[in-house]
């Protein structure tokens, strides 16, 4: 703020001027200088950010299609093994132990499957994602989209079939600075949301995204 009569820089809370004792009252009609810190205040009428109620955007666990290419291999190795039992003429010998075998390893991808999707949850606000990963010792990581630098998308050739795939986040946050959600559905809409949510709420606190 300036001092009306001699024009010196005085701080906002002062009730006198410092260099010449002139009274400093709003109906002076001192002009208030910006600040860096003005820059971070939100734009919005002086709302805060806990004014704004937060949203679910998007809600999901490990997708089941995640577990298709793991299915896939052991299918083939499967019918390999088949065939090789017939060719070597070891069929009639050993299909019980093949079978029993072939049970095995399916019923261990599905209890794997099983176990992933109890044991992780994705949750995305408009401020905030939540991250729950564990079974019996459960770990929530909890990250604001505000602080969400960089979203990747990585698929293989399979996933970009299925449209799955595995979200990477690249953050300023000081514990979770770099986060993977795997085995996301629709994995390129849902990192559409994120960047859109990032954006939204960089663009609600009335800051500017480069400068971040």
């Amino acid at each position: 703020m300036q001092c009306p009569k001699c024009q010196a820089d005085v701080v906002d809370q002062a009730s006198f001027c410092y260099k010449c004792g002139a009274r400093l009252t709003p109906s002076d009609g001192g002009e208030k200088k910006s600040s860096p810190a003005d820059a971070l205040r939100p734009r919005s009428g002086g709302n805060s950010n806990r004014d704004e109620p937060e949203q679910e955007l998007w809600k999901a666990t490990y997708s089941p299609k995640a577990a298709i290419p793991s299915f896939a291999v052991a299918g083939i190795l499967s019918l390999i093994a088949i065939v090789v039992l017939v060719v070597m003429g070891w069929f009639a010998i050993g299909w019980l132990w093949l079978l029993l075998a072939i049970v095995l390893v399916f019923a261990g991808l599905g209890i794997q499957l099983l176990l992933t999707r109890l044991s992780t949850a994705y949750r995305l606000t408009t401020q905030r994602l939540m991250h729950e990963v564990g079974l019996l010792r459960r770990v929530t990581n909890r990250l604001e989209v505000i602080d969400i630098d960089d979203v990747t998308v990585e698929q293989g050739l399979i996933d970009r079939i299925l449209g799955i795939g595995t979200i990477k986040l690249t953050s300023s946050d000081r514990t979770h600075p770099a986060l993977q959600l795997r085995g996301v559905d629709n994995v390129r809409e849902v990192a559409e949301q994120f960047d859109n949510a990032r954006r939204t709420e960089r663009m609600r606190r009335g800051l500017h995204i480069e400068a971040i």
